[in-house]
């Protein structure tokens, strides 16, 4: 299953549906999209674009058949290098 997101005119985003296993985790696609990223780090779409030009270590996102993907556990290992950075005072 994924998630979804709705977009609100103030370009922020959150997950309207998240959907949940039996178990109860919420699952998430591999591949997501701009809004779900945004959902994701809990940050606007526009914040998404920024970090893209403005960090290096932001991840690269997949471009195919003419839409724009981050994988998933990119994201997640960005999370993480920018705990450690944030813990080494950068």
């Amino acid at each position: 299953m994924q998630t979804t997101v709705d977009e609100q005119p103030n370009g922020k985003v959150w997950p309207s549906a998240l959907s949940r296993s039996q178990n109860g985790p919420v699952e998430l696609p591999r591949l997501m999209r701009v809004a779900e990223v945004a959902a994701y780090l809990g940050v606007s779409i526009s914040k998404i674009w920024r970090l893209l030009r403005s960090n290096p270590s932001f991840p690269r996102p997949i471009r195919m058949n003419g839409t724009t993907r981050w994988d998933r556990l990119d994201i997640d290992r960005f999370i993480e290098d920018s705990k450690v950075r944030g813990r080494r005072g950068r």
